[in-house]
């Protein structure tokens, strides 16, 4: 089981992340590449909501594969091109990650690998 550490020598963290997750010995890990809001027939929704539930319902595929949920994620590392959309962005998260809080990195980008991509996820699981 992933241990939460929120040190309190340092200011809480001010969303819905954990500062450090410590992994127990001999767990297995997961590196996921970037999920992107492209659905398995190659379409890519218009908006941002859409992208953003997609690329979540990607990445909870990709765990479900190597036999792992949500609560697995330990790392992730979010890059996104419009600052307008976090408050989307947040209650979506939420959503799919019931309470659970990953250490996590926001990144605001100018663009992702293709003009219409609005948001990348990528991340780091370990089940133990």
């Amino acid at each position: 089981m992933a241990k939460i550490h929120n040190a309190p020598t340092v200011h809480p963290p001010v969303g819905a992340y954990s500062h450090a997750i410590e992994i127990p010995p001999n767990a297995r890990w997961l590196f996921i590449s970037g999920q992107i809001a492209l659905s398995p027939d190659g379409k890519v929704p218009d908006d941002f909501n859409p992208q953003c539930e997609l690329v979540w319902m990607n990445l909870q595929n990709v765990l479900k594969s190597a036999g792992m949920d949500i609560k697995d994620l330990v790392k992730l590392t979010v890059f996104m091109v419009r600052e307008t959309d976090l408050p989307a962005f947040r209650e979506i998260r939420d959503r799919f990650l019931e309470g659970w809080r990953p250490a996590t990195t926001l990144v605001f980008v100018r663009a992702l690998a293709r003009p219409q991509w609005l948001i990348e996820i990528e991340a780091i699981a370990a089940r133990a």
